[in-house]
C-alpha cells in the first residue's frame, strides 16, 4: 500500500516520529503536507490490514482508505484535535467502508466464508512469525481459526490483542457499550481457546 499514494524521505518520517500525536496532528491541521503524508505513511499498512479484518475486500479497503486521505486533506480545516491519531484513523475508516458499502452493494460483495482462506491478510502478530521463520502449516491454522470467528468477534480481537486499543476506544470505534466489547472478546477467546495453545507456542518461538 505504501508505494500507492505518498511518500516522504525516511529522515523526515524520523523528524515527525519524534513528535507527538498531538504535534504532528495539529501540523497537519494547519496545512502542512509533510504531517500529512507521515501520518499516511506511518499508518496505511495498519488501516489496510484492520480494513481486510473488517470486509474481505481489497478493492473496497483501498478505496476506502483513499477516500479517507482525500477527505481528511480537503476538510482539514473542519476537523477536531487529536492525541491519538490511530484510533482517529481506525474509526474514520470503519466509518468510510460501511459508508462505501452501503452505497455499493452490488461493487463490493463480500467474499463467501470458504473463499476468505485465499484473501492476504497480515496480522501484526503475523508478520513476526513470517520474519522468525514459522511454520507455514501453523501460521494457516492461526488465520483460519481467526477468519472462522463472527465479523465483529473478529474485529474485537484484532483491535484489543493486535492493535492494542482500549476497550473504551474499541467501544468508540464499533459505536457499541463497553459491556458489549468485553462480551464479545469473551465469546472470541472461547472460540478459539483451542488454539491457545498453538498461538502461546508459536509467539513463545518468535521471542527466542
Amino acid at each position: 500500500m505504501k508505494g500507492d499514494y505518498l511518500h516522504i524521505g525516511s529522515e523526515q518520517f524520523i523528524l515527525w516520529k519524534e513528535r507527538s500525536d498531538s504535534e504532528v496532528w495539529t501540523s497537519f491541521l494547519k496545512g502542512n503536507k509533510t504531517a500529512f503524508e507521515y501520518i499516511y505513511q506511518k499508518y496505511v499498512d495498519e488501516l489496510f490490514s484492520y480494513g481486510m479484518n473488517i470486509r474481505s475486500n481489497r478493492s473496497l479497503i483501498k478505496d476506502s482508505i483513499q477516500d479517507l486521505f482525500i477527505d481528511l486533506w480537503n476538510r482539514r480545516k473542519y476537523l477536531s484535535v487529536t492525541d491519538n491519531i490511530k484510533f482517529y484513523l481506525f474509526r474514520s475508516l470503519r466509518r468510510k467502508i460501511k459508508h462505501l458499502i452501503e452505497r455499493d452493494k452490488k461493487l463490493y460483495d463480500e467474499h463467501p466464508l470458504e473463499n476468505l482462506s485465499f484473501v492476504e491478510i497480515v496480522f501484526p502478530f503475523e508478520q513476526k512469525l513470517i520474519a522468525q521463520q514459522a511454520n507455514d502449516e501453523r501460521k494457516m491454522k492461526i488465520k483460519r481459526s481467526l477468519l472462522r470467528l463472527p465479523e465483529r468477534q473478529r474485529e474485537v480481537i484484532n483491535l484489543i490483542f493486535f492493535e492494542q486499543l482500549s476497550y473504551e476506544e474499541v467501544s468508540e470505534i464499533l459505536s457499541i457499550n463497553i459491556k458489549s466489547v468485553y462480551t464479545l472478546t469473551w465469546k472470541a477467546v472461547t472460540s478459539l481457546k483451542r488454539n491457545i495453545l498453538i498461538i502461546s507456542f508459536l509467539l513463545f518461538v518468535s521471542l527466542m
